[in-house]
């Protein structure tokens, strides 16, 4: 899930999306990073009538898959920045 910051560019997303390799969510309409009280996912289920309310109030949902050609488009890498893709793949 993508918030606020460099997430607001639709170029900077797709460029995450495909150097990661997995799929990216980002909501447009968001607040930034959520600030729930600790009880609030105890009792979620009680907060919407169904999943279409919970829906709508999350707001739009952006949605970017990764583009499977974009690793031969993308110029050779230094010995050095090649090193460090298995360690973005941890962490995503």
């Amino acid at each position: 899930m993508a918030v606020n910051g460099g997430a607001r560019s639709a170029l900077w997303r797709q460029i995450l999306c495909d150097a990661l390799g997995v799929p990216l969510a980002y909501l447009p309409d968001g607040m930034g990073a959520p600030r729930v009280p600790r009880s609030w996912p105890a009792s979620a289920w009680a907060r919407f009538a169904d999943v279409a309310a919970a829906k709508a109030w999350r707001g739009r949902l952006v949605r970017h898959v990764p583009d499977p050609d974009a690793p031969r488009r993308t110029p050779p890498c230094s010995r050095s920045e090649l090193a460090l893709y298995p360690a973005l793949r941890r962490v995503a």
